[in-house]
């Protein structure tokens, strides 16, 4: 079998540099050791070669054919054939052994030769296989080329699209069946026409095996595998990539098959798959909750609507669950270690002895959600029960130290009843605020035809107004004045958020509760960034004096980062100094959620934006977290202020808010200000802002901005306002 490589050398070339040394014709080729041609034309000598002697050098060995034809030189080529075997280098020439001077120089020379040829073998070959290599990258980025755009096209798309991730991997590298399993969903499979289906107690044992492995599993052998049960057919080839976050917490597992008469897997293989399956964790990721790795809110939303939207005969029931007093561990151990506590429940609650349970979820904060398919209302408050005992039964590691809590829940079945995700989730809210009201650690499991959940329709209807009022500019954005009580800087204003349904007003006491409950408040901290920064930059390129705008930004805002970066860019589209926008965030929203409070701000306090802490002192861990938030201004609880007059330990409070505030250089603002002698106590004290009904009222934001320039145009000389003309 001929070396193609070696065929591919030019022996004549090399012949012909030895043939002014030899003084003879020369043959040159390489042959086995039995004296089998690899490369070369020299027909290979029938006559019986004899050794004649060996010459001064230990690689050469001089021999002639024992009819005394041809002389040979020889010498091992440090090469090997493409069975195995050892090669030698052969020089056969017309000479007389008589000549041991030239045939010495000769041998030399064929040594020497066989050093080089084996170089140039090297470096083809390695050029070969960078050749290949390169082959195999082109390749490699087509996939990943193909993935992206499979990605961009299905960004909105429901979590079926995964299905093509199987066929993708067969269309590139042929496998006989690829299967990509996901933790606690469905499977997708994509296989070879008459190929056998994989067993899936196999898939299911590769599965578990990698929820502890880090690394990929590449199997080519036919062995007995130990981890596996005898009854699988091991003979199977496969690759199993386990699918994980960053966190380490596993999504599912991506597995390639191949018949045992196929070819081996390479590590090009290998790396296709592992390309495959990072980008399979993208698209997980987008569903996913960064602290425990269960489904986020999107993907919860998701797996509910395509379980509603199956012909299943049983009605899912929705379960939503709340740990109680939270805040109360958060303020005792930290938010890191508060964090671990939340991993630690959702793993209590993820080991429940339940097989009806699905799609476990955490929504927000310490509210974990799952679907549960019940039969009936009896079996879904038995298990509804034993998720509340799991986490009051279990230990939870803090630290060096242990904690215990309990945890509220509602649980709502659908029943035969048609309803819309949306509906079915704040459903299951109303049950579990019921639970909460009556004390904590315990379970409530309704009918969504119960009355009680009836109540909220009301609520429903709410909802639809404040979404129509989105399209049809049923908003109004009003502004109330923030005086300045120590010096004078430039107008300061509060962004107040109005309602109007068909010409009456709705107060926000009714649309924000609502709003928050079915997650519309995103939607409206858009419209009113958006809406307030064009007024101000439409004041501003209207000749008006600079001047800031507090905007409140809503909890359920910080797990969008783009909003952050929007506010960013409509301040330079609008032409609109960044300083001139403050953005103001309640502290019970900033501490519920604090990993993405703190990444939302930071975008806008990079760009210039100040930042406000409203309401402060309202919560139980208010100093502790002002070391940890990026704000620039306090606004202290109106609750304090508006008793401050009467009440000594209120007063104290404010003074103290105040110092604190001085200490770390933050201004203060001290809100429900509603007397002159409230204000004069403010201003004895120090605080550097007032607002309040004593101050301004609200009024539409556009008629206030309208004034500030009015009041410049009277500030003005004749002669200035003529020239302004």
């Amino acid at each position: 079998m001929l070396d193609p490589a070696l065929a591919a050398l030019d022996l004549e070339a090399w012949g012909a540099v030895l043939r002014p040394f030899a003084r003879a014709s020369v043959a040159l080729s390489v042959r086995t050791e039995s004296g089998r041609m690899v490369a070369g034309t020299v027909p290979s000598q029938q006559g019986r070669h004899v050794e004649m002697r060996n010459l001064a050098l230990d690689r050469a060995v001089l021999t002639r054919e024992s009819s005394g034809g041809l002389l040979t030189i020889r010498t091992e080529l440090d090469l090997r054939s493409a069975d195995d075997e050892p090669l030698w280098l052969v020089l056969e020439l017309n000479a007389s052994e008589d000549e041991p001077e030239r045939l010495e120089i000769v041998a030399r020379g064929l040594v020497a030769m066989a050093g080089l040829i084996k170089d140039a073998k090297d470096r083809q070959d390695t050029l070969e296989g960078m050749s290949r290599e390169l082959a195999i990258r082109y390749e490699e980025l087509n996939l990943v080329y193909d993935l992206e755009a499979r990605r961009d096209v299905h960004e909105d798309t429901n979590l079926e699209t995964l299905y093509e991730y199987p066929q993708t991997i067969r269309d590139y590298l042929e496998f006989d069946c690829v299967v990509l399993q996901l933790d606690g969903g469905p499977s997708y499979e994509a296989g070879e026409d008459g190929f056998a289906k994989v067993p899936e107690p196999l898939i299911d044992a590769i599965h578990q095996h990698l929820e502890h492995e880090p690394e990929t599993l590449v199997v080519n052998r036919d062995a007995v595998i130990d981890w596996l049960d005898e009854g699988f057919p091991t003979d199977l080839r496969f690759i199993a990539v386990p699918l994980r976050l960053e966190t380490g917490h596993g999504l599912g597992t991506l597995l390639c098959f191949n018949a045992p008469e196929r070819r081996h897997f390479t590590n090009s293989d290998r790396r296709m798959c592992e390309v495959v399956a990072a980008e399979i964790v993208k698209t997980l990721k987008r569903y996913r909750d960064r602290l425990t790795g269960l489904l986020n809110r999107e993907g919860f939303e998701r797996a509910l609507g395509d379980r509603l939207a199956s012909d299943d005969a049983v009605p899912p029931a929705v379960v939503l669950l709340n740990i109680d007093r939270f805040q109360m561990l958060n303020d005792r151990y930290g938010v890191d270690r508060a964090d671990a506590i939340l991993v630690q429940v959702a793993q209590a609650v993820g080991d429940v002895d339940a097989a009806s349970i699905r799609s476990l979820a955490r929504l927000n904060g310490d509210q974990f959600a799952m679907i549960v398919e019940a039969a009936d209302l009896p079996a879904l408050e038995s298990c509804a029960a034993s998720i509340v005992a799991a986490v009051r039964n279990s230990r939870y590691r803090v630290g060096t130290s242990i904690a215990t809590g309990t945890a509220s829940l509602g649980a709502v079945l659908a029943d035969d009843v048609a309803c819309e995700t949306s509906h079915l989730i704040n459903a299951a809210e109303t049950a579990l605020d019921e639970a909460k009201r009556s004390g904590g650690n315990r379970a409530l499991a309704m009918r969504f035809g119960d009355e009680r959940i009836g109540a909220q329709r009301g609520n429903l209807d709410v909802a639809g107004r404040i979404r129509a009022a989105l399209g049809d500019e049923g908003f109004e954005l009003h502004a109330q004045r923030i005086s300045a009580l120590q010096a004078e800087e430039m107008p300061y204003f509060e962004v107040l958020l109005r309602m109007n349904d068909g010409g009456e007003p709705v107060s926000p006491g009714v649309f924000i509760p609502v709003a928050e409950r079915y997650r519309l408040m995103d939607q409206l901290d858009a419209f009113v960034a958006r809406t307030a920064i064009r007024l101000l930059g439409e004041h501003l390129a209207a000749g008006g004096a600079p001047l800031r705008l507090a905007i409140n930004i809503s909890g359920q805002s910080f797990a969008s980062i783009e909003l952050a970066t929007a506010i960013v860019q409509w301040l330079q589209d609008f032409g609109v100094e960044s300083q001139c926008l403050c953005v103001e965030i309640t502290e019970t929203a900033a501490i519920s959620d604090l990993t993405n409070a703190l990444a939302f701000l930071n975008v806008l306090r990079t760009a210039g934006c100040r930042i406000a802490l409203d309401d402060f002192g309202s919560g139980m861990s208010s100093f502790g977290y002002l070391r940890d938030l990026p704000v620039d201004v306090v606004k202290i609880d109106g609750a304090f202020v508006s008793r401050m007059l009467d009440n000594e330990v209120d007063r104290t409070f404010v003074q103290v808010i105040h110092q604190l505030a001085k200490a770390m250089r933050l201004k203060t603002v001290a809100e429900f200000v509603e007397d002159a002698a409230t204000l004069a106590m403010l201003c004895n004290i120090g605080v550097d802002y007032a607002q309040g009904y004593h101050i301004d009222r609200p009024s539409p934001l556009a008629a206030q901005l309208a004034s500030e320039r009015e009041r410049l145009d009277d500030s003005l000389p004749a002669a200035a306002q003529l020239a302004s003309a």
